[in-house]
């Protein structure tokens, strides 16, 4: 797996370089970089038989409205909605398909990760 945290490296040779080694790139929601449906709009971004999601969102923003981890603290509806568009759109064409939800997501990587589900099913 690949997961590139720079927005310019996010062009068709890279995408070419991964698939031809079937490494995965990792699709990461950062608040610096472009969504992954942005990204999925312009580019092929399924360069291997399995898909690596990492919804990590933004630590300052969740922080700065909690510490304890415990519930959602931030609507992330909207790019949950574009995550299932895109994941649902990915299912044909992968085995497999690996979410990661981290806490500062949204306050609670359980609530986001139900959340999702609810969006894409099981």
């Amino acid at each position: 797996m690949s997961e590139i945290r720079n927005r310019a490296w996010l062009k068709q040779p890279l995408l070419d370089v991964l698939e031809r080694h079937r490494t995965a790139l990792v699709l990461v929601e950062l608040n610096y970089m472009p969504h992954p449906a942005d990204v999925a709009a312009d580019l092929d971004v399924v360069t291997t038989d399995f898909a690596y999601a990492r919804l990590i969102g933004d630590r300052k923003a969740v922080e700065a409205k909690t510490k304890t981890f415990d519930r959602i603290v931030l609507d992330r509806g909207a790019s949950l909605r574009r995550w299932a568009d895109l994941l649902q759109a990915m299912k044909e064409r992968v085995s497999e398909i690996y979410v990661f939800a981290n806490n500062h997501y949204a306050g609670h990587a359980p609530a986001t990760v139900e959340e999702l589900e609810g969006l894409t099913g099981p």
